[in-house]
């Protein structure tokens, strides 16, 4: 007989945090790394607490998790910050510099 999902709470609670640590690590990394292109962080559902209660054991885990949660979120609002300072900066000196539509200088290299 095939048996379906654990319903103890320590395993289902263990597990969903387990889940969103993992998305935690994954965000730190691409934090840590983002000045590199190609790292592109793999996209999850959306976290959803478990339906049964959390066990008392597992509260400070929880807490703690929740707390680096909203210390990711606010280093995840700075970078955004800096990438759209960045960008209107990039936006400003293409105006100043008026690149327009002109194409790209051509060079021939040829013997004289």
């Amino acid at each position: 007989m095939t048996e379906g999902p654990s319903t103890d709470p320590r395993t289902v609670w263990g597990a969903s945090l387990d889940a969103l640590e993992l998305d935690l690590v994954e965000t730190e990394r691409a934090l840590l790394l983002e000045s590199a292109a190609d790292v592109v962080p793999e996209v999850r559902p959306t976290w959803q607490a478990p339906a049964v209660p959390l066990p008392a054991e597992l509260a400070p885990r929880a807490a703690a998790l929740l707390a680096r949660h909203q210390d990711l979120t606010a280093r995840v609002e700075r970078a955004m910050a800096g990438i759209r300072r960045e960008q209107r900066r990039s936006t400003q000196l293409h105006a100043r510099l008026d690149l327009g539509t002109a194409p790209p200088p051509v060079y021939v290299d040829r013997a004289v």
